[in-house]
């Protein structure tokens, strides 16, 4: 049920009026199973995505390190180096599959999001999205123009974010 939500979301096969209810419904799933991922590798694109498109970063990001199995940090408990081809470890030790984890941190926590408008990222948008369980984050992407940074960190209860985007390429940071 996790990966049919998350995919009515994400590819907006959700009515527009039936959406909002989708993403309290997915939320409350995730929620209800300890923030297992009952998924494949089709809801591990889709679940966190949709969640946090939807306001839900801080259960897409407990989702993603929730420490029991199924789960992502459950594969470094085992001493994972790669990432698996499912949650048990008993496919392919090295795939790719369930890796948009990584590109979810990219677009969530750091805020970067591709612009097909603006490809090669000849012009950012930075939009992160800080979680309470983290005191900072760190990313760098490397472009056709340079590096891309951005750091948020936690001060006092104060967010202080910091950014670096290469010299030429306009950009905003929307917080």
């Amino acid at each position: 049920e996790m990966t049919a939500l998350g995919l009515a979301l994400e590819f907006n096969i959700a009515p527009e009026e039936e959406r909002s209810a989708t993403a309290a419904r997915l939320e409350r799933i995730v929620r209800e199973n300890g923030y297992r991922p009952y998924f494949g590798i089709l809801g591990s694109r889709a679940v966190p995505r949709a969640l946090a498109e939807a306001g839900y970063v801080e259960t897409a990001f407990r989702l993603i390190v929730q420490p029991e199995f199924p789960g992502w940090v459950n594969w470094l408990r085992q001493g994972a180096t790669t990432l698996w081809g499912n949650w048990d470890g008993g496919a392919s030790r090295n795939h790719i599959m369930f890796g948009d984890v990584s590109a979810w941190c990219f677009r969530y926590l750091g805020g970067l999001v591709p612009d097909e408008n603006h490809p090669g990222f000849s012009a950012v948008t930075l939009r992160p999205r800080p979680v309470s369980q983290l005191s900072f984050f760190r990313m760098f992407h490397e472009t056709p123009h340079g590096r891309i940074e951005l750091e948020w960190r936690r001060n006092g209860g104060k967010l202080e974010i910091r950014t670096s985007v290469p010299d030429g390429v306009p950009y905003q940071l929307l917080e």
